[in-house]
């Protein structure tokens, strides 16, 4: 996180203050305070707060994050592959031509209804960890280490995996790393995130992000829309109208895979999401999808108060 407290330049925008710890008084919780907006807007995180985990929040309300609001989006291929991680367990589980009684049976059932949660927490966990060294890495190189070696690889071999992924991704661009894990809030629309990094890439200004999955899926062209939208709404408010270097050149996802590919050499997946018609496409969609997102919230709420 060390990189958030670097002045630039390339977007017009200046962290004047490092971030800091924070409390508030219901039960004294710990967060961390970003300073956006020239200073003049406060960002809270919360990694608990009461019942609750991964809390933002802006002026004492709790804000959503563009990862929470692209959760209404339906993705039925889900559904499919929570079924296949049940069928796999089962078929594991069970012994053809052995008896079980009811409470065995049962056992085996239940925990193949929560196998895809196993699988799910494990992926996350090779992806956080993944996600972490590459941004320690990025976070050394804005400050010129690691300029003619790489620190130590991680032990696991997915995480070790990915990394080679993005380190083999790397090498093929010029890259002037500019942030990494930089907090993004709009303030006109009400929604907050993390932008995985900025860099110069082959001398073009491009937003980033980081992903681990297995593939590179609609919503997340529209998360990355959200965060550069949230990054030049700020620069319009530093910076005077006609003087705000709002524009970036690009979007690009990178996805790098925790396995190999088949002659053992680390995959990955770079996705130029194309030019500026393309991004306002994809930030109309993601603010559609705020709006659902919001309404839905609000007749929940309006169901369970009226229980």
């Amino acid at each position: 996180m060390d990189a958030l407290t670097k002045t630039d330049d390339y977007l017009g925008l200046t962290w004047d203050a490092p971030a800091e710890s924070c409390s508030i008084s219901q039960g004294n919780y710990a967060g961390i305070k970003y300073p956006l907006y020239g200073g003049s807007v406060d960002l809270h995180f919360f990694p608990r707060l009461g019942r609750q985990t991964h809390v933002y929040m802006h002026n004492g309300e709790r804000i959503q994050g563009a990862t929470t609001i692209l959760r209404v989006i339906d993705k039925p291929a889900l559904m499919y592959w929570a079924l296949n991680q049940m069928e796999a367990h089962l078929l594991d589980a069970l012994q053809a031509g052995k008896a079980y009684d009811e409470v065995e049976l049962r056992e085996v059932i239940e925990d193949g209804k929560k196998a895809h949660r196993k699988t799910s927490r494990k992926a996350a966990t090779i992806g956080t960890i993944a996600h972490e060294w590459i941004s320690n890495y990025i976070v050394d190189r804005i400050e010129g280490k690691w300029e003619h070696d790489v620190p130590d690889m991680p032990e696991n071999p997915q995480v070790c995996q990915a990394v080679g992924a993005f380190m083999a991704w790397e090498a093929k661009h010029e890259i002037r790393w500019l942030s990494t894990e930089r907090p993004v809030l709009s303030v006109k629309h009400g929604f907050c995130g993390t932008m995985d990094w900025e860099a110069q890439i082959d001398g073009k200004l491009i937003a980033g992000d980081l992903k681990t999955s297995n593939g590179i899926y609609p919503e997340m062209h529209l998360q990355l829309a959200a965060y550069q939208m949230a990054r030049e709404e700020e620069a319009l408010v530093v910076y005077p109208p006609d003087e705000a270097p709002t524009d970036y050149d690009g979007r690009l996802i990178l996805r790098i895979a925790k396995e190999p590919q088949a002659d053992g050499t680390p995959l990955f997946e770079a996705r130029s999401l194309g030019g500026r018609d393309e991004y306002e496409s994809d930030r109309e969609a993601f603010l559609a999808a705020l709006q659902l997102s919001r309404r839905l919230n609000e007749l929940k709420a309006q169901t369970e108060g009226g229980r």
